[in-house]
């Protein structure tokens, strides 16, 4: 089990940090006794998490902006953490409760290339900015946040640009593929073109520069139909931040903007028994229809 002491000058002796927190330390020019002073300086609290009775990590809360209410989560790992990974995933997803308890909104950064806490954020639900050089060496650092999220109307050409996108399309095209169908390849002309007569909207879902979703609805022109009829085009938010309700501000957003063209209502496409399709029920949609499929060639 991991014991919970207040956080001492002895236990940033004593910890042996991982190779990644030591080469993030490098990057910043400061050696674990003085990053831990600058840290404790400006913090409101930080906590020693000991296993078998040595330092598996040191964790803090500082003050990022008192005005902005923006906490800033600080963390030194040692080398126990490796053999207690579990365990260490289930405390500190505790600890960013008891954070975000103080501050909704908390950021910081983490090494660029330091892929394993990079992955350990994005499973507490913190959204990863792009990198960004920071320190005396300009060593590439990400921004890592979460309680800012926002949805807001884009372009598709932001989509895009957004560095993003490349793996949120495929972690898409994985999850939603057709047996039988070709692989997903978007004709970008037609979506401008779409976009540019009115007839698609565009709403992505940000975490400070990250992008964790994405939505576009489509004033489908129905000939069969006197009146406008809104589709979702596409909708999806990258598995990690399901967590943070983006999903269903997407949905929210796109609702609106069928209510605005005059539709009476909202079609949205979910793969069978997929995750989407257990969800919509509990939203207010009806299953309106089934999709069947044949291959022909």
């Amino acid at each position: 089990m991991i014991t919970i002491v207040p956080a001492t000058l002895d236990h940033a002796r004593a910890i042996r940090l991982r190779r990644g927190d030591a080469r993030e330390l490098d990057a910043l020019g400061v050696d674990r006794l003085r990053a831990f002073e600058l840290s404790m300086a400006r913090s409101l609290w930080a906590d020693a998490y000991l296993i078998d009775g040595e330092v598996a990590a040191l964790v803090g809360l500082a003050v990022d902006s008192l005005l902005g209410g923006i906490g800033a989560p600080w963390l030194l790992t040692g080398r126990p953490v490796d053999r207690h990974r579990k365990l260490f995933l289930q405390e500190t997803r505790r600890g960013v409760a008891r954070m975000r308890a103080e501050f909704p909104r908390l950021a910081n950064h983490v090494h660029a290339e330091y892929g394993e806490a990079i992955r350990w954020l994005r499973w507490l639900g913190f959204a990863i900015g792009p990198a960004e050089p920071k320190g005396p060496h300009a060593a590439p650092f990400r921004r890592f946040s979460i309680g800012d999220l926002r949805v807001t109307p884009c372009r598709v050409a932001d989509l895009e640009a957004s560095p993003d996108f490349p793996a949120l399309a495929d972690e898409y095209a994985d999850e939603t593929h057709l047996d039988g169908m070709p692989p997903p390849n978007a004709r970008w002309p037609q979506y401008h073109a779409l976009e540019d007569a009115g007839l698609l909207t565009a709403f992505a879902a940000k975490e400070g520069e990250a992008l964790l979703g994405f939505i576009t609805v489509l004033a489908a022109p129905l000939p069969r139909y006197a009146e406008p009829v809104a589709m979702c085009e596409s909708f999806f938010v990258a598995r990690a931040y399901r967590r943070t309700g983006a999903g269903l501000r997407l949905l929210r957003a796109a609702e609106r903007k069928a209510k605005e063209i005059g539709s009476r209502g909202l079609i949205v496409n979910a793969p069978y028994a997929g995750r989407l399709f257990e969800v919509l029920p509990r939203l207010g949609y009806g299953e309106a229809a089934r999709i069947f499929f044949k291959r022909v060639q």
